[in-house]
């Protein structure tokens, strides 16, 4: 890591009221000085293999939660189920991840697949769950989570896609093609929108929304 993005990291960890490490991100973790609340994977990424010895001895055996190798379920998977328990300890309302596509399409999909499980069924008590891989960032919308606002450039590009089953009701207000209460079934329909104000809302009845903010746009 650079360390630019050392000390951007830092400043997102400090902002966050409890953090979950997951497999290889400890390594992160650790060059930017912090040590997560929880550290979840089966370590087949983690560099810094003392590391864990180190936080059993700082924050307690069940701090780390060691997964085998052969599972059925992702290592995000076991993290959200980590963050969710930690969600009932304090005032935190918010999930904010970062990484976990590592290069690899299919751990992308993956893990957009988990998440969206993550947020039809999410508890109570939380109100969003955004996910920054690098080369987007992605917000999840439910019935349990039915409403999103978003800080955009005018001008910029917002995909919207109903995600495993049809959204209904679903309104987007401040874009190009602006929506009120709509029916979106699982297709590109929602594919190259645009944001014409600053602040835009986008809101749903019931079904699974993904909503992807590209970072990088090249047609070259």
């Amino acid at each position: 890591m650079a360390r630019a993005e050392v000390r951007a990291l830092r400043a997102r960890l400090g902002g966050a009221d409890f953090v979950v490490a997951v497999d290889g991100g400890l390594d992160h973790c650790l060059k930017a000085g912090w040590f997560p609340d929880v550290a979840v994977g089966d370590w087949d990424s983690l560099k810094n293999r003392s590391a864990l010895r180190h936080l059993r001895q700082a924050l307690g055996v069940g701090a780390v939660v060691t997964l085998s190798r052969d599972k059925d379920r992702s290592d995000l998977h076991h993290a959200l189920r980590a963050a969710a328990k930690l969600l009932g300890r304090g005032p935190a309302s918010t999930i904010d991840l970062m990484g976990f596509g590592g290069g690899r399409p299919d751990h992308l999909l993956a893990g957009l697949i988990e998440v969206g499980d993550f947020a039809a069924r999410a508890p109570r008590n939380v109100s969003s769950i955004t996910w920054d891989d690098g080369d987007a960032r992605y917000h999840f919308l439910s019935a349990r989570l039915p409403r999103s606002e978003l800080a955009l450039r005018k001008g910029q590009t917002v995909s919207v896609f109903a995600w495993h089953s049809t959204v209904r009701g679903l309104t987007l207000t401040g874009f190009a093609y602006p929506l009120r209460r709509a029916t979106l079934t699982p297709s590109s329909g929602g594919l190259s929108n645009r944001a014409t104000k600053t602040r835009c809302v986008i809101s749903l009845e019931s079904g699974r929304l993904l909503v992807v903010l590209p970072r990088r746009l090249n047609y070259s």
